[in-house]
């Protein structure tokens, strides 16, 4: 039971892992959504930072 617990954590941990970004200095990032009835190009521009994305976001940076 146990070890099953800690495969669901490891599993979660690991899906979390690829939703991450990290915008960089001299860059902003610009958020876009691939699915859903919000789907495109985000109006929120993204700072340098690093940030958590859901699994049909992407960011693209631009240089500024």
């Amino acid at each position: 039971m146990l070890r099953k617990l800690g495969l669901l954590i490891l599993a979660g941990l690991s899906l979390t892992a690829c939703n991450m970004v990290t915008v960089e200095p001299g860059h902003v990032g610009v958020k876009f959504n691939r699915y859903g009835g919000d789907g495109g190009v985000q109006q929120e521009v993204l700072q340098p930072r690093f940030y958590f994305l859901g699994l049909n976001d992407r960011v693209y940076q631009y240089q500024t």
